[in-house]
C-alpha cells in the first residue's frame, strides 16, 4: 500500500473504505515506474521504463511527456485475460466490440502490467468521464485560476461519488469546456489524442451550456478503457496535478456510494478496499473503473460496455479480473524480475 493510500484509509473508515495511492504503471513492456508504499523506501525508476517521449497528435504537435502509454501489452497477462474472459462467456462482447477492458496489475513495487481487450476503442461512457471534469477543475485550482473552498470539495465528490449530474455540471461550466478539451490533452497527461481518442466532457450533464464533441465519435461524454485506466494509474502515482492533489482527488472518489457493476461484484468477496471508482450509467451503455486493493494485491480495473445486460456484465467482468490479479500466475519469477531490472 502506498503512503497516500494509508492517509486516506486513515482518513475515511466505511463499509466500503477510501483511500489514497501511488502505485506503479505499465510501460510498453509492462515495466513500470516506483511506487511509495508504506513501510519501504521508494525503489528506482526502472531503467527500462523511462518517460515516453513521442509527439502527440492531439496535442497539435507538442511533446507528449506523459508516462505509461499502455500502448503494449504484457503478453503473459494478455493471454491469460483473453482465456478468464472466453471461459466467462464475455469474450462474445468483446468480438462484437460491446465491451472494452482494461487491467493494470499493480501488485509488485517497481512494476506493473497491463492487459487490454478493445482498449482504444472510443464509446459512450455517460458518467465515467466526470473524472476528466475532476482533473480539469483541480489543475485550475492549481493554477490559480479557481479558488479552493468547501463548496469544491462537496461538490466534486458528490460529482464522483454519487454521481451528480448537478455537480457535474456546475464543474464543466467552472472549469470550461475548452479548458477540459486542453486537459486532456496536456502533453503532460495525454489523456486524448487524436488516433484513438480517450476521455472526453463535450456537454454539461443537462440540458444546458454549449457543446464541444469528440472529434473522432462525435460523442458528448466518452472514454477509452486504455485512457481511464492511465488515469487511474497516474493519479495513484502522485502524477496528476501534484501528489497533494492526487492525494486530494482520490480522496474525493471513495467510498462509493453506488453498490452496483464492480462494487455489487466483490460485494461478497473478503479483503476488497475500493481505493477510486466511478461509473456510469445511460440506458444500454454500462461503464466502470476503479482502483481497487485486495488482500495485499493491488489494481485499475476499467470496463465500458454498450449492451443491455451491461450492469451484469460489469459485476461479471471484475470477478474475472479480480481473480486475474490475485492468482498473478503470469508475473515473472523473482530470477526473472531482477534480470528484467537489471541496468
Amino acid at each position: 500500500m502506498s503512503s497516500l493510500t494509508a492517509a486516506a484509509a486513515a482518513a475515511k473508515a466505511a463499509p466500503l473504505k477510501s483511500a489514497v495511492g501511488t502505485s506503479s504503471t505499465a510501460t510498453p513492456d509492462g515495466q513500470g515506474s516506483a511506487q511509495l508504499r508504506v513501510g519501504e523506501p521508494t525503489p528506482p525508476l526502472s531503467p527500462e521504463a523511462p518517460t515516453v517521449t513521442v509527439i502527440n497528435p492531439a496535442a497539435k504537435g507538442e511533446i507528449c511527456q506523459a508516462p505509461f502509454p499502455f500502448n503494449k501489452k504484457y503478453a503473459r497477462m494478455q493471454r491469460v485475460l483473453e482465456r478468464r474472459l472466453r471461459a466467462a462467456g464475455l469474450a462474445k462482447y468483446v468480438e462484437k466490440k460491446q465491451l472494452g477492458v482494461a487491467l493494470v496489475d499493480l501488485s509488485v513495487p517497481g512494476r506493473a502490467f497491463y492487459a487490454g481487450m478493445n482498449d482504444n476503442e472510443m464509446m459512450y461512457a455517460a458518467s465515467l468521464p466526470k473524472i476528466a471534469i475532476l482533473l480539469s477543475v483541480i489543475k485550475s485550482v492549481n493554477e490559480g485560476k479557481l479558488e479552493w473552498s468547501h463548496e469544491y470539495e462537496e461538490r466534486l465528490s458528490n460529482m464522483i461519488r454519487a454521481s451528480s449530474n448537478t455537480d457535474a455540471s456546475w464543474g464543466a461550466e467552472m472549469a470550461g469546456l475548452d479548458n477540459i478539451e486542453e486537459t486532456m490533452r496536456d502533453p503532460e497527461y495525454c489523456l486524448y489524442d487524436n488516433e484513438n481518442g480517450g476521455l472526453w466532457v463535450g456537454h454539461q450533464y443537462g440540458p444546458k451550456g454549449g457543446t464541444n464533441r469528440d472529434p473522432l465519435q462525435k460523442l458528448s461524454h466518452a472514454a477509452t478503457a486504455r485512457q481511464t485506466a492511465r488515469f487511474y494509474t497516474m493519479l495513484d502515482e502522485g502524477l496528476l496535478v501534484s501528489k497533494h492533489w492526487s492525494f486530494r482527488m482520490l480522496g474525493l472518489m471513495s467510498p462509493p456510494a453506488h453498490h452496483h457493476k464492480f462494487v455489487g461484484g466483490l460485494s461478497e468477496t473478503p479483503g476488497v478496499t475500493f481505493l477510486a471508482r466511478k461509473s456510469g450509467t445511460w440506458r444500454t451503455w454500462h461503464s466502470d473503473s476503479a482502483l481497487i486493493q485486495h488482500n495485499g494485491k493491488r489494481y485499475v480495473a476499467v470496463g465500458i460496455s454498450e449492451h443491455a445486460r451491461g450492469e451484469k456484465i460489469m459485476r461479471q467482468l471484475i470477478t474475472v479480473l479480480d481473480d486475474i490479479v490475485m492468482d498473478g500466475d503470469y508475473r515473472p519469477r523473482r530470477d526473472d524480475r531482477q534480470a528484467s531490472l537489471a541496468p
